[in-house]
């Protein structure tokens, strides 16, 4: 086999000397496992600043708020073909406040089992006026939202 085989193969010989093969092999993996950690380094840096700036909010009666409005564009209006515009409209004050009242239910405990971790899982049941719902939701997660209902499980 004269002359080279193309740019993929540069670092490989074909017949006895193939270990320059296994070194190029190896030195291909060692540079994607860094560039996978400095992916996940940039994703973590990311999630962690988003985190902190997300965060719920609430008004009182009174307060005005601007609405974030879905637009639709084009003569024909379809969702499957345009896409959506995100648009703030107009201050419109806060006039009633809300409240949902939902009774909750926990139905089963689980332990979802992946390759490096456990996570416990359990199963609610919503039940709001008018339809009930079942979900799965990690224990931690509702333990963090719905603390005073967890302390109040325990104490009964």
């Amino acid at each position: 086999m004269g002359g080279r085989v193309g740019h993929l193969y540069d670092g490989l010989k074909w017949g006895k000397q193939s270990i320059h093969g296994a070194t190029y092999v190896q030195e291909m993996t060692e540079k994607v496992c860094v560039l996978r950690l400095n992916m996940k380094e940039a994703r973590d840096r990311h999630k962690s600043c988003a985190d902190r700036t997300m965060r719920e909010l609430e008004f009182e009666v009174g307060d005005r708020v601007y609405f974030k409005m879905v637009m639709l564009r084009g003569p024909n209006r379809s969702i499957a073909e345009n896409k959506l515009s995100l648009r703030f409209m107009n201050l419109f004050p806060v006039v009633e406040r809300v409240v949902l009242v939902v009774p909750v239910r926990i139905l089963e405990r689980r332990v979802k089992v992946l390759r490096h971790k456990k996570i416990p899982l359990l199963r609610f049941l919503w039940d709001c006026s008018d339809t009930e719902d079942e979900t799965w939701e990690p224990e931690a997660k509702m333990k963090l939202k719905f603390r005073k209902w967890f302390d109040k499980q325990v104490v009964e």
